[in-house]
């Protein structure tokens, strides 16, 4: 086959070898393709609307694992509902029973958000109250510093009463409880 008979003189590998490259065309005609896919500035994923006449594919039946993990993880009195729902879901899904593995996974989730929202605020709570003890900590330490005594208190003690045994016979001879001597 001469190149004059050959309409595809590029097709032809014998007649055409990837060493002889056109000098006139210079580096343009080895420059590399560009990359496949959208165009610049577009979202890397958009929706696809669905074609006319064809309703748009349910989503398959899940058995919410992540939120009974979750669930199990920060409050596990309501993450048990939400386990035993899993677990139906994820039986149901494997009987092929769509409606009762779309129902259980609901119910899952429903349970494994209760339980992240009261795990949630319970862990707020303990924070509230750890900072709450750390600053009567801070105020006590201080008050002791300052010099001031813990029975320094409004009025609970009377300190100019003698001190009375328990006994009943009355204040002892020696010393009362101001510090002065009878």
């Amino acid at each position: 086959m001469t190149p004059e008979s050959n309409p595809h003189p590029s097709q032809d590998p014998a007649t055409d070898p990837p060493a002889a490259v056109d000098p006139a065309a210079g580096p343009a005609a080895t420059a590399p393709l560009p990359p496949v896919g959208p165009p610049p500035g577009w979202a890397a994923a958009q929706p696809v609307p669905p074609a006319p006449g064809y309703a748009p594919r349910p989503a398959e039946p899940s058995a919410q694992a992540g939120w009974v993990i979750a669930a199990m993880i920060l409050f596990w009195p309501t993450g048990i509902p939400a386990l035993l729902a899993s677990h139906r879901a994820a039986r149901a899904i494997g009987a092929g029973d769509t409606a009762v593995a779309v129902q259980e996974g609901g119910t899952a989730r429903r349970w494994g958000i209760v339980s992240v929202c009261v795990g949630a605020g319970l862990v707020l709570l303990s924070f509230l109250v750890s900072l709450a003890w750390v600053i009567f900590a801070a105020v006590a330490v201080q008050h002791y510093q300052d010099g001031g005594r813990w029975d320094d208190g409004p009025g609970w003690t009377q300190r100019s009463a003698p001190a009375l045994p328990f006994d009943g016979s009355g204040p002892p001879d020696e010393q009362r409880r101001d510090g002065s001597s009878s």
